[in-house]
């Protein structure tokens, strides 16, 4: 087969889907503004992945990437290469997005003990604690961009405990309760707030050193489930290059169709059983 069919088809890709966009960082996600034509679970996804494009970019991005699968494929395997280098493509791609976890989360968790610490010295310069709170949100940061919404319920009437309580639900960590645990404390005695703050960032370090010493313990094992779920993929793909015929009846019968659909399914669920396990075994 020729290739100018391909390139050409890429060619249209690049020029027509891919349009150049502005890169997004961080977003803020307010309910009542959206992006007309965006898609937002996929926004939230792409944000959580920390990634920084929104769901239009991630799509255009998403469709070039298997417009090149399906040149690859035609050129090194026909169209039962085409079939396979699409397949591959548009499932691992996602796959890997939702892979990368909520590094958005993560990194906001990863700054609690910094955040501790500048609450502290502001506390140690002479601000109270609601002052300390206007000292240390910072709409740049990741972490401290999270207290922005605490300060705005204050505002609106609501107490430092009651505020703090919606911020650990949006939070959703253990390390979340202990800020708010030491917070309320302060705010109920006023005693060696300060110091409590400093001591609960030492605190928070060494749990988040334990769990970077588990995942470096579950590694071999998160990355034996990540070959084992993409083994029948490539498998797939061998065959789609080495034994057209035998492709040929996978994608084009009824009972290869069900074949396939019924492989992709259980590769699917077993995926989900293994990152299902080593997140147990994490927790």
């Amino acid at each position: 087969m020729s290739a100018a069919p391909v390139l050409t088809m890429v060619a249209v890709v690049v020029a027509v889907v891919i349009v150049p966009r502005r890169r997004v960082g961080r977003r803020v996600h307010d309910a009542g503004r959206g992006v007309v034509g965006s898609i937002p679970w996929v926004d939230e996804r792409l944000d959580r992945a920390g990634l920084a494009a929104d769901s239009r970019t991630g799509l255009r991005v998403w469709g070039l990437a298997v417009a090149v699968g399906v040149g690859t494929g035609l050129l090194v395997g026909g169209s039962t290469g085409a079939v396979v280098g699409a397949l591959v493509v548009a499932v691992g791609l996602p796959a890997w997005v939702v892979g990368r976890g909520d590094r958005r989360h993560a990194a906001v968790v990863a700054g609690l003990p910094e955040l501790l610490e500048l609450w502290a010295r502001s506390l140690r310069g002479g601000a109270d604690l609601h002052r300390a709170l206007h000292d240390v949100a910072d709409p740049a940061s990741a972490t401290a961009a999270t207290l922005l919404p605490v300060i705005e319920r204050i505002d609106a009437g609501a107490r430092l405990g009651e505020a703090l309580d919606r911020w650990v639900a949006e939070l959703g960590h253990p390390d979340a309760a202990i800020v708010r645990a030491v917070l309320r404390l302060g705010d109920a005695t006023g005693v060696a707030t300060a110091s409590a703050l400093e001591r609960a960032a030492a605190t928070l370090r060494d749990r988040a050193s334990m769990r970077a010493e588990l995942a470096a313990l579950t590694a071999q094992t998160r990355v034996s489930a990540l070959v084992i779920s993409l083994a029948p993929l490539g498998f797939l793909g061998v065959v789609g290059v080495a034994d057209p015929d035998t492709a040929r009846v996978l994608f084009t019968t009824g009972w290869g169709r069900l074949c396939l659909a019924a492989g992709l399914t259980l590769d699917g669920i077993g995926v989900v059983w293994m990152q299902r396990i080593t997140t147990r075994v994490a927790a």
